[in-house]
C-alpha cells in the first residue's frame, strides 16, 4: 500500500509541476506578445505623431533598404529622432550625420560627437539609432546622411543613404 501511495504522490507532484510550468510558460509568452504589441503600437504612434522621412539608398553593391528617419516632439520642447534601417552590413558600424543649414552647409555628426551618432546593426543587418534633442533638428539640419564605417573606422567611410528634412 505504501508503494502505491508513493507512486500516486510522485505522479501528482509531477503533473502539478508540468501544469505549473505550462501556465508559467503561457504567461511569459503572453508577456512577450504584449511587449511586442506595445512596441508595434509605440512605433505606429511615433510615426503618426511625428514626421517620418524615408531616406534614399545610395547606389552600391548592397545598399540598405527600408531606411526611415522619424522626428517626434516630446514634452518640454524636446524632440526624439529615430533612424531605422534594414539590409545593413554587419561587419562595421554606421554614423548618422546632418548637413547644417546656412551658407556654410557643414556635414557634422547629428549628436555633435561621432561616438553619440554611431550605431552597430544586429546580426540580421537591422539597425536602430535614437537621440533626444533640445530643439527640433529640422531647425539646424537641412538633410541627413547615413554613413557606413567599414571595420568601425572612418577611413573608407561610404554614404549609404540620405534624405531631406524639409
Amino acid at each position: 500500500m505504501g508503494n502505491k501511495s508513493s507512486i500516486v504522490l510522485v505522479s501528482a507532484v509531477l503533473i502539478a509541476l508540468i501544469i505549473g510550468g505550462a501556465v508559467g510558460y503561457m504567461s511569459r509568452a503572453g508577456e512577450v506578445s504584449a511587449l511586442l504589441s506595445s512596441n508595434t503600437l509605440m512605433h505606429n504612434e511615433m510615426q503618426m505623431s511625428g514626421s517620418a522621412i524615408s531616406l534614399m539608398a545610395a547606389s552600391g553593391s548592397m545598399p540598405p533598404h527600408d531606411v526611415w528617419f522619424i522626428i517626434t516632439p516630446l514634452q518640454g520642447g524636446k524632440y526624439v529622432v529615430v533612424l531605422h534601417a534594414a539590409g545593413l552590413e554587419t561587419n562595421g558600424s554606421y554614423l548618422v550625420e546632418g548637413v547644417t543649414k546656412g551658407a556654410q552647409m557643414n556635414t557634422i555628426p547629428i549628436a555633435m560627437t561621432a561616438t553619440d551618432s554611431e550605431f552597430v546593426p544586429d546580426n540580421h543587418g537591422n539597425g536602430v539609432y535614437w537621440h533626444i534633442f533640445d530643439i527640433d533638428p529640422r531647425a539646424q539640419f537641412e538633410s541627413i546622411e547615413l554613413l557606413y564605417l567599414p571595420n568601425m573606422q572612418m577611413q573608407g567611410a561610404m554614404q549609404v543613404a540620405s534624405g531631406t528634412l524639409s
